[in-house]
C-alpha cells in the first residue's frame, strides 16, 4: 500500500512538472511570435521604399563624375599627341607641324567626303546630323530661292551665299530688305571670304599670331560685291552704313570707313555705337600726332553726344586702346584715368581688356620707370 502510494505520489508530480513545462513552453512561444511580429512589422515600417525627388542631370554629369576619380599627370604630354617618348614633340616648331598635319589629314578626309558625295549616302546617325553629310554645291544650273540664301547666310558659308545671290541677281529675283542685310553684314564681317571652320581648332590657334601684324594692313576688297549691294540698297539706312563702315575699318581700310561716316553725316543718318567704336580703334591711322588724335576722339565722341548715342565698353576699350599706342606722350596716362573715371560715373565698369590697355599706356616696354597701376588693378580686382 505504502509502495502505491509512493508510485502515485511520483507519477503525479511527474506529471505536474511536465505540465508546468509545457505551459511554460507555451508561453515562451507565443512571446517569441509576438516579438517576431512587432520586429517583422518594425522592419518593414522602417524598410519602407522611399522614392526621392529627382535631381536635374546634365548630358555629362556621369562622365565628369568618371574623369573625377582619375587624377591628371600634369607631366604627360597634350593628349594630341602620341604617348611614346620617341614621338613626343619637344620643340615649339616641331610640335606646331605635328598639330596641324594631324589637322591637315582630317581635312584630306572632308575634302575626300567632299568630292565623292555619292560615296557616302549611309546615315552615320539617327536622327540625322547635317555636319556630317556633304555639303550642297550650287552652279549656274541650281534652283535657288531666297529661303536658301536665308539659310546659307545663318550657316556663314559666304562662297555660297556670293553664289546663290548671283544666281537670284541673274533671275531678277527681288529680295527683302532684311535679307539683304544680313547679307551685307556676313560680306563685311567675313571681308567676302570663307571663315575658318570651328572644327580646325589648331589651325585657328596658331593663326592668332598675326592677327596684330594682319590688323595693321589693308586688306578689304573693294569694288566687289559688298559695294554693289549697298548701293543697291536704296536708300541706305543706319544698319547698312554701320555694317559697311565696320567692315571697312576690321579689315584696314580706315580711310574708307571715314568716308562711309562723312556720308552718312550729310544724309543726316545717325550711327550706331558700333560705327564710332571702329573710328576711335582707327585714329591712329587717321590722324598723325597725338594731339590730332585725341582731338578727334573727342570730336567723335561730341558727335555721339549731338546724336543721342549713348556711349558703352566698348567705347571705353578703343579709347584706352588709342591712348595706349601713344603711350610716350605724357598726357595718356592722365587721360586714361580721367577717362575710366568718367565712365565709372556713368555705370560703366572696365573689364580685363580695359586693364590691359592701362598696362600698355603705363608700363612701357623696357622702361625703367615703375608704375603702381598694377597694385591698384590688383586691389580692384
Amino acid at each position: 500500500m505504502n509502495s502505491f502510494k509512493k508510485v502515485a505520489s511520483t507519477r503525479y508530480s511527474y506529471l505536474m512538472r511536465k505540465l508546468f513545462f509545457e505551459v511554460r513552453r507555451q508561453q515562451l512561444r507565443n512571446t517569441r511570435q509576438v516579438s517576431t511580429t512587432e520586429t517583422v512589422q518594425e522592419t518593414s515600417n522602417t524598410n519602407a521604399i522611399k522614392i526621392p525627388k529627382r535631381i536635374e542631370r546634365g548630358p555629362t554629369d556621369i562622365l565628369k563624375a568618371l574623369s573625377n576619380t582619375v587624377k591628371r599627370d600634369y607631366t604627360a604630354p597634350h593628349y594630341k599627341y602620341h604617348d611614346d617618348p620617341f614621338l613626343i614633340p619637344t620643340s615649339n616648331i616641331s610640335k606646331r607641324m605635328f598639330a596641324l598635319s594631324q589637322e591637315s589629314g582630317r581635312k584630306a578626309a572632308q575634302w575626300i567626303r567632299q568630292e565623292h558625295a555619292d560615296l557616302f549616302q549611309h546615315k552615320v546617325a539617327d536622327p540625322p546630323i547635317e555636319v556630317y553629310f556633304p555639303r550642297a554645291v550650287y552652279d549656274e544650273k541650281s534652283e535657288v530661292d531666297e529661303t536658301v540664301l536665308q539659310k546659307v547666310i545663318e550657316q556663314h558659308r559666304v562662297s555660297d551665299a556670293l553664289t546663290i545671290y548671283g544666281l537670284l541677281e541673274e533671275n531678277s529675283v527681288e529680295l527683302s530688305r532684311a535679307t539683304k542685310q544680313s547679307l551685307l553684314e556676313l560680306l563685311c564681317y567675313y571681308n567676302s571670304q570663307d571663315p575658318l571652320e570651328e572644327e580646325w581648332i589648331e589651325e585657328r590657334w596658331f593663326r592668332q599670331g598675326n592677327r596684330s601684324r594682319e590688323k595693321k594692313k589693308n586688306v578689304w576688297k573693294r569694288g566687289g560685291v559688298v559695294e554693289n549691294l549697298f548701293k543697291n540698297m536704296s536708300p541706305p539706312d543706319a544698319a547698312s552704313y554701320t555694317a559697311l563702315l565696320c567692315g571697312r575699318a576690321q579689315f584696314g581700310d580706315v580711310q574708307g570707313a571715314y568716308q562711309i561716316y562723312q556720308e552718312a553725316l550729310d544724309a543726316g543718318i545717325g550711327l550706331s555705337a558700333d560705327a564710332f567704336n571702329a573710328l576711335i580703334t582707327g585714329a591712329s591711322v587717321l590722324k598723325e600726332g597725338h594731339e590730332l588724335r585725341w582731338a578727334f576722339i573727342e570730336e567723335l565722341l561730341a558727335s555721339m553726344k549731338q546724336q543721342g548715342v549713348s556711349p558703352n565698353l566698348s567705347t571705353l576699350n578703343a579709347i584706352l586702346e588709342t591712348l595706349s599706342s601713344m603711350s610716350s606722350n605724357k598726357e595718356s596716362q592722365k587721360r586714361s584715368l580721367a577717362v575710366v573715371a568718367e565712365f565709372r560715373a556713368m555705370g560703366i565698369e572696365p573689364s580685363l581688356a580695359s586693364y590691359y590697355f592701362l598696362l600698355n599706356t603705363f608700363c612701357q616696354y623696357k622702361s625703367s620707370m615703375r608704375s603702381a597701376i598694377l597694385v591698384s588693378i590688383l586691389n580692384l580686382l
